[in-house]
């Protein structure tokens, strides 16, 4: 054994049973989780609760399956699993792995969610701040969206009180497809920015995959262009003429943009004026009328608004 590199020796006859009760501690910690597809993983230390007196809620301890070594930042316990221990974590994990992708997607409700604009959350004054936020167009503030009552309502805009997207406003992305089925998608932007505070949250579970925001605007029979933007809030500035991509483009949305009855405008943010581009010549490719629309550098397409993008469109189509 002492011929084995450190990190594949076997300490097991180096300890005696409470290090043993450790390494079976560790291996219940991370049993069913282990993506062994990372170097590192993390999981809740249940030695924390004996050597600090209390829980830990932070997943503070780590373990690194090539290794087989595991350190908590909490507590400071750590060590290296026995080789038999290493393998079995890593063959149950495989196991495991396997299980999860064969099991249906749910997506992540959006908890607490209330409608703004009909009631009887309209008449709330607790929901006051998110309507504001909504409302306010104070120039090169992030704290509000210029829209008007109109379209959050036609949008069925909400938010959240309390829980996991409390003091977040909230986008629904129906199933436009079957207006009655459950939510396809959605999006919560905070409306307070802080320091440590993520401004948006995507539901776990959520598939992107041939999905667009206010995809039904590209049908509408048209001789002005529908607009192709990333975000759901560039798409409400431009209501009902655009359509979000939710990011960057993906190829499963094209068959959605060529059954388009009307011009398209794609208008990416201002860093991303090379995948707009591309998406233009494959829409003409395919036989579309499509022009990309180059936004100034660090510009939204809520920032420039609908006259701006219209202006530049019709130039590219009579050059």
């Amino acid at each position: 054994m002492d011929d084995l590199p450190w990190y594949e020796q076997d300490h097991e006859s180096d300890h005696g049973p409470q290090k043993q009760t450790e390494w079976a501690s560790v291996v219940a910690a991370f049993s069913g989780r282990l993506d062994t597809r990372k170097d590192w993983v993390r999981a809740q230390c249940p030695m924390c609760v004996e050597l600090e007196g209390k829980d830990d809620y932070k997943e503070s301890l780590g373990y690194n399956h090539w290794t087989g070594r595991y350190k908590c930042f909490k507590c400071g316990s750590w060590g290296y699993l026995p080789i038999n221990m290493r393998v079995e974590l890593a063959d149950a994990s495989e196991i495991t792995q396997l299980e999860r992708e064969r099991e249906p997607k749910v997506m992540q409700p959006a908890t607490g969610f209330v409608a703004l604009f009909e009631e009887p959350g309209w008449s709330a004054g607790s929901f006051d701040w998110a309507r504001r936020y909504l409302r306010d167009s104070v120039a090169g503030s992030p704290r509000g969206r210029g829209l008007t009552d109109e379209v959050s309502r036609a949008a069925g805009l909400g938010a959240a009180l309390f829980g996991p997207l409390g003091g977040r406003v909230i986008v629904p992305i129906p199933n436009y497809a079957d207006p009655d089925a459950p939510w396809r998608y959605w999006v919560a932007r905070s409306a307070y920015d802080a320091p440590g505070i993520l401004p948006y949250r995507y539901p776990k579970g959520g598939e992107r995959e041939g999905l667009l925001y206010n995809e039904p605007a590209l049908y509408v029979d048209t001789n002005d262009p529908v607009y192709i933007v990333e975000g759901c809030f560039d798409a409400l500035a431009l209501w009902p003429d655009a359509v979000a991509v939710l990011g960057k483009p993906l190829e499963s949305q094209m068959p959605l943009f060529l059954r388009a009855r009307r011009p398209i405008c794609v208008a990416l943010d201002g860093d991303a004026y090379t995948d707009a581009q591309k998406l233009a010549w494959d829409l003409q490719h395919r036989g579309k009328m499509a022009y990309a629309v180059k936004l100034p550098p660090k510009k939204d397409p809520d920032d420039v608004g609908k006259a701006w993008l219209r202006a530049r469109f019709d130039l590219l189509m009579r050059a």
